[in-house]
């Protein structure tokens, strides 16, 4: 610890402010008169007056870079004079110096007292109007803050990390959207992601602790992966996963923050799967009418790219009876815009087998226009 003339000038105000209060004195004036320093001893003289109103001095002895945890004063001249400075024998005060305050000792506590002069400390509340480093504008420093307080919040402010919950997702191999009658077996997986402490400030970084345990559709498993059967009964699969508690958050000095999160549970999406018939039409060749890609009913629309068509085999679809059309459209070529042409295309009653081999009804579309015709595009749209 660097000892100057402010700090003389601190010490003096300090033992006048302070030293009555704890009943040292009793009235009686107290000063330091003096700070020498030979290497890296600092040598603090003081002087007061005892009840006779006799001058009296001591002694005290501090090495730089002495810290509080470490400091073992022993004052060497008068001693015989210090019960009646400093009270009685079992309560003794000692001052240790440094440039922002002193401190008191009292049996098994210290007693900080800051100082209003010398810079120190503030001598008034600070309310800050700009925001710098890490102080935001609107705070407010009370009187008696340490400047080192408000420095280290300026310049090295506490950080605290970002919290995010663990989480889990189903995921399921194959395409969801399969034809009416299918019956299939896939593997499905839960996957447990275990949140985040981010920045780690010390820990593993992980929210939660490991997984401890799945669930789908109510089937338990310490196995994350599961083979299931799909069909048009069983075609809704959510899950869950288990796990256990989290560690204790960190701030960036390594004080704890917030708190572990406890051992849980949490779900995953649902997985849905959706079962149509599919489409026909002669859009591969003319003249062949076939099955097409499956088309998701909630897609509302469909569009057919026919090639160059004749009047014996002409543009033909076939829908399925449980879809209601309400519109057939052709693409205009000049304004890149849908046309209404329902009027071009003639229905009848048609069947085909679905992925069961049932029957299932449908109406067949067909171009009643009678003559060739190019490439068209035709879409559909139902209800």
């Amino acid at each position: 610890m660097a000892l100057s003339l402010s700090t003389l000038a601190l010490a003096n105000k300090y033992t006048t402010d302070t030293a009555e209060q704890f009943g040292a004195l009793k009235g009686a004036p107290c000063k330091i008169v003096s700070i020498t320093k030979v290497d890296k001893i600092n040598t603090v003289t003081f002087e007061w007056k005892n009840d006779l109103g006799e001058t009296r001095t001591s002694q005290m002895f501090v090495e730089d870079g002495t810290s509080l945890e470490e400091m073992d004063f022993q004052i060497i001249q008068s001693t015989s004079e210090l019960p009646n400075i400093y009270g009685p024998s079992d309560r003794k005060m000692f001052y240790c110096i440094d440039e922002a305050a002193f401190y008191l000792w009292d049996r098994t506590e210290w007693v900080k007292q800051a100082q209003a002069s010398g810079g120190g400390s503030l001598t008034e509340n600070l309310n800050v109007t700009m925001s710098v480093g890490g102080i935001s504008s609107g705070t407010t420093y009370e009187d008696g803050t340490p400047i080192e307080d408000i420095l280290k919040d300026m310049l090295n402010p506490v950080e605290y990390p970002t919290l995010t919950n663990p989480n889990a997702t189903l995921s399921a191999e194959g395409n969801t959207l399969l034809e009416d009658g299918s019956n299939i077996t896939t593997t499905m997986t839960i996957t447990f992601n275990r949140g985040s402490i981010s920045p780690a400030y010390g820990t593993s970084g992980y929210r939660a602790g490991n997984a401890t345990g799945y669930s789908l559709n109510g089937t338990s498993s310490n196995n994350n992966t599961f083979s299931v059967n799909v069909n048009s009964i069983n075609k809704t699969f959510n899950g869950s996963a288990s796990y256990s508690a989290g560690e204790q958050p960190k701030d960036s000095e390594g004080n704890n923050y917030s708190s572990p999160l406890p051992a849980g549970t949490v779900n995953t999406n649902t997985i849905n799967y959706e079962f149509v018939n599919a489409l026909w039409a002669n859009t591969a060749s003319a003249s062949t009418i076939a099955k097409l890609d499956l088309v998701s009913k909630s897609a509302k629309q469909a569009i057919f790219n026919f090639p160059a068509c004749s009047a014996s085999n002409p543009e033909t679809f076939d829908v399925p009876d449980s879809w209601t059309i309400s519109a057939i459209e052709v693409k205009n070529d000049l304004t890149g815009l849908y046309d209404n042409c329902s009027t071009e295309f003639n229905s009848s009653a048609v069947s085909h087998s679905n992925a069961s081999g049932a029957s299932v009804s449908y109406t067949r579309y067909s171009c009643n226009l009678g003559y060739d015709m190019g490439a068209r595009t035709i879409r559909i749209k139902w209800l």
